[in-house]
Formats: C-alpha cells, sequence, structure tokens
C-alpha cells in the first residue's frame, strides 16, 4: 500500500537521493547541478512558510517518491496558477506512485481554491506533457468546468467525459502534435460530448509560448495569451472574480 504524508525534516535525505538520481540520468530536470541536504531543506521550508503541500509517498516504511507544487511565474495573472513537480524513485516506477502523488496534490489544490472562496468548478490546463495529465484529470473529475491544453494533447480514454468548454493551443509545426493527430483527437473529444476550439499558430516551434526557448514566438505567444484571457473570464460568472 502506498501511504501519502507531509514531508517531514527526517525524510531530507531520502529525498535529496531521489532528487540527484533524477538528475544525474534523467532529462526531467534542467539543472545539471545536484544538489545537498541545506538545498533540500530550503525547498521544504520554502514551501510550509508559503503554505504549499510538499508531500511524501511511503511504501513498506521506505520513502520512493515526493511531490510539491509552487508558484507557475512570478506575475500577478498567475497569482492563482501552480506549477507541480513529482519524483519517484527509479527503482519504484511503474507502481502508481506518480499517480497516487498527483492525486494528492490536487486535493490540496481543491481545498487552497475553497478556502479562498472561489466558484466551484475545475478549470484544469496542461502544457506540453502537462497536458496529458490535465486532459486525463480532466474527462475523469465530475467537479471540471473547462480544459485548456497548449502544446499537446492525448489519446482519449474510455470513461471520460467532455462535456464542457476546452481550448487546445498548437504550433503548425509542432513535431509532436501533427495535424492528423489532432484531427483524430478532435473526433474523439466530440464523441464524447466536447466541442473544442483547436487554435493553429504559424510561428514557433513546440514551446513556442515560453520566451525562454528557441520555440519562442512573441506575436503566437500574444495571441495565445489573448485568447486565453478572453477564454477564462468567460467562464466567470456575472459578478465573479
Amino acid at each position: 500500500m502506498i501511504a501519502v504524508r507531509d514531508a517531514a525534516d527526517a525524510d531530507l535525505a531520502a529525498i535529496l537521493a531521489i532528487y540527484n538520481e533524477a538528475v544525474a540520468n534523467t532529462t526531467a530536470i534542467w539543472n545539471e547541478q545536484q544538489g545537498d541536504l541545506d538545498s533540500r531543506r530550503a525547498v521544504l521550508a520554502d514551501r510550509r512558510a508559503r503554505n504549499f503541500p510538499f508531500l511524501v509517498a511511503e511504501r513498506s516504511g521506505e520513502v520512493v517518491g515526493y511531490a510539491s507544487f509552487g508558484d507557475f511565474r512570478p506575475f500577478d495573472g498567475y497569482r492563482h496558477t501552480v506549477e507541480h513537480s513529482v519524483y519517484v524513485r527509479h527503482d519504484r516506477r511503474g507502481e502508481s506512485i506518480g499517480r497516487t502523488l498527483v492525486l494528492a496534490l490536487i486535493e490540496r489544490a481543491r481545498s487552497d481554491v475553497a478556502a479562498l472562496g472561489l466558484e466551484p468548478g475545475v478549470c484544469y490546463a496542461g502544457f506540453s506533457m502537462g497536458a496529458s495529465l490535465a486532459q486525463m484529470f480532466a474527462g475523469t473529475d465530475p467537479a471540471t468546468g473547462a480544459l485548456v491544453l497548449l502544446h499537446g494533447a492525448s489519446d482519449v480514454d474510455d470513461d471520460a467525459s467532455f462535456e464542457y468548454p476546452i481550448q487546445l493551443h498548437v504550433a503548425e509545426r509542432d513535431e509532436f502534435a501533427p495535424a492528423e493527430e489532432i484531427a483524430d483527437w478532435v473526433k474523439a473529444v466530440e464523441a464524447k460530448g466536447g466541442l473544442p476550439e483547436v487554435f493553429w499558430y504559424d510561428g514557433g516551434g513546440h514551446l513556442y509560448t515560453d520566451p525562454d526557448l528557441p520555440d519562442y514566438d512573441t506575436e503566437s505567444a500574444e495571441l495565445t495569451w489573448q485568447r486565453l484571457e478572453e477564454f477564462l473570464t468567460g467562464l466567470r460568472p456575472a459578478g465573479g472574480r
């Protein structure tokens, strides 16, 4: 059985080992420098100070994974947006540990939303590989109110439902989202009750909205953010925030 709980200082050595293995052997972290206990202690302290969750997964008394979320970008428009990180020990991958941690993070996020007094109805959003997670959870969560996908989509699950507003934003030259696959995705979503809006952009590459990457295209990114702002504004009830 997988048990999920808040991380404690005593977990830092296990967290550090998992993190450093990911730095050394995967491309999940865009960082070539391994951490030390002080760096992991600082991350944990920062999450606690800002009331962000930092969770560990235990199996047979051992820490086999951890997860957290924090600020997505340091801009006002992202004040209710977070970015999650999930790490699983290399020898325990494929055992649903990552999925269990993500589900626990989502529950914490929902609690935070309720505490903020925001309107019910969750808008799931995902970027690139994260779009697959957003689509998966949106398709099976009865509280879903909308879905936003950027830079990709994924196969539609048999038990998914998409009877809510959906937008997909992709670059025309995105090698990971060819037009024929997106056309099949649209048909699959429509078969599950959805009416997705798909926007194609002729500038930039796969991650054309990220100004720190070579794929970035200013005009396409600005148009994407404009459309998303209009989309999200349209989801608010009259007089809502």
